[in-house]
This record gives structure tokens, sequence and C-alpha cells, in this order.
């Protein structure tokens, strides 16, 4: 949700955003318990990474959300299994055999690219959708690929799918920015 500051004084600080407003009142002492669930954007890669060697896993702490709901359904798309009960998941990967991420998934959620590298690590063959923008505009892969293709990939496009295959090496690899997602796929796939 992205909320933009408006008004801030010691009484009241109002949000606007994608909902009307936050309504903050102020000037009480704060006391009582908050249950903080884990980091979506940590869990993501995580459960990716659970393909490359195949087993069952157990996350602790995870946020029962849309994208980790759609992570779930890709890896049982390509064979695994995921159950769901009190923000624990367990995932089973051992028959995981669909090296694929289809567009119907990619397109709802960018962090499906994240199989990229796994799916090479273990299968040394990959097809993964194109992801979109987001609200905060493109997100290129350019530097997963480029990163892949050092380490020995051979990578096409077919009918907006990328196709990576190919044994995988050790390379050096350099971002010429900071990218987050490059570079968790780039050791996802050095695995």
């Amino acid at each position: 949700m992205k909320l933009q500051k408006q008004v801030c004084n010691k009484q009241h600080i109002y949000l606007k955003g994608h909902m009307d407003k936050i309504v903050i009142n102020g000037g009480k002492p704060l006391n009582g318990e908050v249950f903080i669930s884990g980091a979506k954007n940590a869990v993501l890669p995580i459960m990716t990474a659970c393909v490359i060697e195949p087993g069952k896993y157990t996350l602790n702490n995870v946020p029962d959300l849309r994208d980790t709901q759609t992570m779930a359904r890709l890896i049982e798309m390509i064979g695994g299994s995921v159950q769901f009960h009190s923000n624990t998941l367990h995932i089973n990967t051992i028959n995981c055999d669909k090296p694929v991420a289809p567009y119907e998934l990619v397109k709802t959620m960018r962090a499906s690219f994240y199989v990229l590298g796994p799916f090479m690590s273990r299968y040394n063959y990959a097809e993964v959708s194109l992801p979109g923008g987001c609200a905060w505009g493109p997100r290129p892969v350019d530097f997963h690929l480029k990163a892949l293709e050092a380490m020995g990939a051979t990578i096409s496009l077919e009918r907006g799918n990328l196709i990576s295959k190919g044994e995988l090496h050790g390379a050096e690899i350099k971002f010429e920015k900071v990218s987050v997602g490059a570079t968790g796929n780039t050791l996802m796939a050095a695995v």
C-alpha cells in the first residue's frame, strides 16, 4: 500500500493513499502486544530456494498474503506440495519435475521470476514468463539474464517466455547497479 504523509502534528497523523485515511489520535500511552509476521520479501525467495534440492521444508512465521499463496500455487504447479497452517509452511519439493513458471502466475506477482535461479540449479533448464512492471515502475530482468549467461546458460525468448538452458559453472559477476532480486536469483542458480 502506497501511503503519503499529509499532515502531522502532536494530535493527529493523516496518511493518504489507496484507502481513504488512517487517523491516529495521540497523547495517550501505548501498551499491549502486537504479533509481527515474517517479511514477504524474505519468504518468497526462501520458498523458491526450496526447489533447488528435493526435500521437505518447514518455514515458520510466514505471512498469509496473496503473494505467498501465489508462490505456493507455483510450487504446486511444478509438482510440489505446500500446506499452510498457523503461519507455518510445509513445502515438499521431492516430486517437482516441471521447471516452468507460466504467465498467468508471473503476471500477478513479479517475485515468481525468482524460480529462474532454482530451476537452473536443479534442472539446467527454466521456462519463465517475462514479468511485468509494478506500481513502482518497470523492473527489468537483464541483470538476472546477464549473470546466468556469464555462468554458461543459453537464453532465448519464445512466445513471451524466457528459455534458459545449460549446465552452469562459476563466474565472476559484477552488477552495474545494486539488485536484490538479481543477486538472490544468481546465488540460487549458483548452488
